[in-house]
């Protein structure tokens, strides 16, 4: 995609060429699915999905708990292929039916058909069912990106912010390895889709102002990248104007212009 990218660039230096952010954070959950620790708990969870979607009578054996033990009947989502948001969603439904799941298995048809290597993981011999809240738990916030960046509304300002959150979140994780592993595969990402507009987008959003930039995105690589769109008889107007933003003052320098109401709609502000 970004050689794709660079090919127009050249046709079109005008114009900002940059990949779709809810894609880019799918296949990132995509790389965390597929990790060992986490496909063991996921595959199970499908397994007993497909299991009662096939055998009618415990189906129905199941749905009659779940009415008992829940009080409605809870349909399950089955991960859907190339939206691998969708998993979280899976698990989700899942979870909301483990009362019923835990009992359905004393059930005498159930217990009759489904496989014991199943059984077991419904009456959670192994933390089967704590695997699966810590997987949602890890989950949650990728999902909740992928649905900001799927929205009609623009999405440009908030990549860096969301992306660092997302990188904090996944540092609170208690199990060190797989937190690692997981923050490796951010960056490897972050890195596929970065494009200096995403820092320069969040660094002139006025509710942020490029508070949480970190050392490699400096003032003056923002400087030297918003340049590049003016030409050279504007660009020590544009570098004056940001120092004036960065610092709050010239014409930035009221303190009403960075009230929470002002700056609320950062494209009217």
């Amino acid at each position: 995609m970004k050689k794709a990218h660079s090919i127009l660039q050249k046709d079109y230096p005008n114009i900002i060429f940059l990949g779709c952010f809810a894609h880019n954070i799918n296949l990132l959950i995509k790389s965390v699915i597929e990790l060992a620790l986490i496909k063991e708990t996921i595959t199970p969870v499908q397994e007993i999905i497909k299991f009662f979607k096939r055998h009618h009578i415990e189906n129905a054996c199941l749905e009659r708990l779940q009415i008992e033990k829940i009080g409605k009947t809870i349909k399950f989502n089955l991960p859907v292929i190339t939206r691998w948001g969708s998993h979280y969603i899976c698990l989700q439904s899942f979870l909301a039916s483990k009362k019923a799941l835990q009992n359905v298995v004393f059930e005498e048809c159930v217990r009759k058909s489904i496989p014991s290597s199943l059984n077991s993981k419904l009456i959670d011999t192994e933390g089967f069912w704590v695997n699966i809240e810590e997987i949602c738990q890890l989950l949650e916030p990728f999902t909740k990106i992928i649905r900001e960046f799927k929205s009609n509304q623009p999405n440009l300002l908030l990549v860096y912010d969301r992306f660092t959150k997302l990188k904090n979140e996944i540092k609170q994780l208690t199990n060190t390895s797989l937190k690692d592993i997981i923050l490796d595969k951010c960056t490897l990402r972050w890195e596929k889709m970065y494009h200096p507009a995403i820092v320069i987008a969040y660094y002139l959003d006025p509710r942020y102002h490029g508070q949480d930039l970190t050392d490699e995105y400096s003032f003056s690589m923002i400087a030297e990248e918003t340049s590049k769109f003016v030409n050279q008889d504007l660009s020590g107007q544009l570098v004056k104007e940001l120092l004036w933003y960065n610092n709050k003052t010239g014409p930035f320098n009221s303190s009403i212009f960075w009230k929470l109401e002002a700056i609320s709609n950062p494209i009217d502000w």
